[in-house]
């Protein structure tokens, strides 16, 4: 299906002042907050490929973030699965400013929850529900300005 120009949104870039404001604010959030927030400003990502992304998807040697999966919520169950095109395989720079807010990597877990159980673990099913609950749940909702992004 083809779309006119007229069909699609275009979105504004944040002003400068307001991403360095985020960037500035982003260590005073929980870990697994401070990881999603980074993750979706400093790559681009989209939310159900920051879900995906393992410990074993960032090569801390070449500075290199590999995007393999796609974590979704589909008939009340979630699921992670590959991209849904070839263009959706792809890697991204892993900057300096970004390996420190994700803080200590774990071996084989997902870096959002960190969750080692199968993908029905009941939290990684609560941060991929899309309903109007916070996007992680930690029992508290983001703060304003990462609900900007």
């Amino acid at each position: 299906m083809k779309y006119s120009e007229s069909d699609s949104v275009i979105r504004e870039p944040l002003p400068s002042e307001v991403v360095t404001e985020i960037i500035s604010q982003i260590g005073t959030l929980p870990l697994m907050e401070r990881r999603l927030m980074a993750l979706l400003l400093f790559t681009g990502m989209r939310r159900g490929q920051v879900l995906g992304l393992r410990w074993e998807d960032l090569d801390f040697k070449t500075g290199f973030i590999t995007v393999r999966r796609n974590a979704t919520y589909a008939h009340n169950q979630a699921e992670v699965t590959t991209p849904k095109t070839p263009n959706g395989f792809r890697s991204l720079p892993l900057y300096a400013q970004l390996v420190e807010m994700l803080g200590t990597p774990k071996k084989s877990s997902y870096i959002i929850g960190e969750q080692k159980t199968p993908i029905t673990e009941t939290a990684y099913q609560c941060m991929l529900r899309r309903s109007a609950k916070p996007l992680i749940c930690t029992g508290q909702p983001l703060t304003s300005f990462a609900t900007a992004i």
